[in-house]
């Protein structure tokens, strides 16, 4: 049920982070995660994702279940 992540401060030895099913509507707060490989963000009520472009080694997002319309230009 966590619908707000802007104080999460993460750390910086973290590599996954699982938030499926959850009721975030931004990605806000999800920064200073500079070892993140894999996040989990299914089944939320995310409208975008632009704030994951500050994550250098992300490789696998799954966003499924969102309520994104459309893509960015440019993908993080």
């Amino acid at each position: 049920k966590i619908d707000d992540l802007s104080e999460f401060t993460g750390h910086h030895t973290l590599e996954l982070l699982e938030l499926r099913k959850n009721k975030l509507k931004t990605t806000d707060g999800l920064r200073n995660l500079s070892n993140l490989s894999e996040l989990y963000l299914a089944e939320n009520k995310l409208t975008s994702f632009d704030t994951l472009k500050d994550l250098p080694v992300l490789k696998k997002l799954h966003l499924r279940g969102n309520r994104i319309k459309k893509l960015p230009d440019e993908l993080p």
